[in-house]
């Protein structure tokens, strides 16, 4: 069966062609009962336009019965194109019968020419436009001569009928291939919904499995180094220490892969309130404090006083903080890191940078910097990067989440700088 649809009520096949066909019965009623032939001289009602107007309505109906029986029969066979040339005869019928060529009823013809081009086949949409121009012209030369259908304001409305039939075509096919590309592009998302709500469940189902033993091996260890079961060496201890860190390291991924799949399938909940910013930015500063001390390497603040309050769920922006100052303080190995504040008035944002005086990073590794399980700047620093690859995907998932932006500027020798932003009046 063709694909009937009226698009602004989504209705397919049978259910469209009756409601149209209810739609012309209405437009049938109101257009012959409010004409001059119908009224007699004395305000009378005419009885045989009257029973022609009546009939009309019984024969429509009749058909939408006829429709309901046999719709088996008329999807199998594509039959459906037969009940609008019946419709075009009988508002021949009534126009004949009622006002004559005069009768503002053609335009339902009009009508009938476009559902009959939501079959999308050319053949049926011409075939009732010929039919309606025929039986007008009919009804034209019953009551006047032929000669007068070479009047301008006459022979004009006869190629009205293929002009109609040609665009009600051409919008029909618009309309069915705007309807397949968004019944593509829902399926589509669809799709990437399940895959990543498959992804979500695998990371939570995995993290919770790993958490649980991860942590009794943790206070197990834990009770050894702190010589609870008895004195260690300084060999054990140390060896003990490594596997404490490569255990911290394994939760910290764990806890990463979780974060980044609630983010990824949006079921991460932002806890968005007015805060200030720059008390924030140097919270998380002076945790990194001593560590820059450590390694001979400098930490500096520059907060703008004219950055007030900002709009921002504060735990993760304090997450983003910690990727972002970790990274600079790990690839530092001398000079210092910068960590600035900024009003943009004419963004109407809040930019916050952290610069540091490390490796830089090189233009092949910059278009990798924000996906997931993507580690840069081994050719820079000489040597493996440790971590998840994660940190700088879930900062971006972060921001984009606040509806900012975030962004590196680096180049080899001459350190990297991350910046993001975040709308003054926060998201919605």
């Amino acid at each position: 069966m063709g694909n009937w649809t009226i698009a602004v009520f989504e209705l397919r096949g049978l259910s469209a062609v009756i409601a149209f066909r209810l739609i012309i019965l209405w437009l049938i009623l109101f257009f012959a009962i409010y004409n001059r032939k119908l009224i007699a001289a004395n305000d009378q009602i005419r009885i045989e336009p009257f029973l022609t107007v009546v009939g009309a309505a019984i024969l429509h109906m009749a058909g939408n019965v006829f429709i309901v029986i046999f719709s088996q029969r008329f999807v199998k066979r594509n039959l459906y194109f037969l009940i609008f040339l019946f419709d075009v005869a009988l508002i021949s019928w009534v126009i004949y019968l009622t006002q004559g060529f005069e009768s503002d009823l053609y335009l339902i013809y009009f009508l009938v020419i476009f559902m009959t081009a939501l079959s999308r086949k050319p053949v049926n949409t011409f075939s009732v436009a010929g039919l309606g121009c025929l039986m007008y012209g009919f009804i034209f030369l019953k009551n006047n001569g032929a000669a007068e259908l070479l009047n301008p304001s006459v022979i004009i409305r006869f190629p009205l009928f293929l002009i109609a039939a040609l665009f009600s075509h051409i919008i029909s096919s618009n309309i069915e291939g705007s309807k397949e590309d968004l019944t593509a592009q829902l399926k589509q998302i669809e799709k990437e919904r399940m895959e990543v709500d498959s992804k979500l469940r695998f990371a939570t189902l995995v993290s919770h499995e790993l958490r649980s033993p991860l942590a009794v091996m943790k206070s197990g260890v834990n009770l050894v180094i702190d010589e609870v079961a008895g004195p260690l060496n300084t060999m054990q201890k140390e060896h003990l220490e490594i596997v404490r860190r490569n255990m911290d390291r394994l939760h910290a991924l764990i806890d990463n892969v979780l974060t980044f799949a609630k983010l990824q399938s949006g079921n991460s909940v932002f806890k968005i309130k007015e805060g200030i910013l720059n008390t924030t930015v140097r919270e998380v500063c002076e945790g990194y404090r001593y560590l820059a001390e450590d390694k001979k390497i400098t930490l500096e603040l520059k907060l703008d006083p004219s950055l007030t309050n900002v709009r921002y769920d504060k735990d993760k922006i304090i997450q983003t903080l910690h990727n972002l100052v970790g990274n600079a303080l790990k690839f530092t190995s001398r000079g210092g890191i910068t960590v600035t504040t900024q009003l943009d008035r004419e963004a109407d944002c809040a930019v916050v940078s952290v610069k540091d005086t490390g490796p830089g990073i090189s233009g092949d590794d910059m278009p990798k910097l924000f996906r997931e399980f993507q580690q840069v700047g081994e050719k820079e620093s000489g040597k493996p990067r440790s971590g998840t690859g994660l940190g700088l995907a879930i900062c971006k998932e972060i921001i984009e989440g606040h509806g900012g932006k975030i962004w590196a500027e680096s180049a080899p020798g001459k350190g990297a700088e991350f910046k993001f932003s975040l709308p003054l009046r926060g998201s919605s």
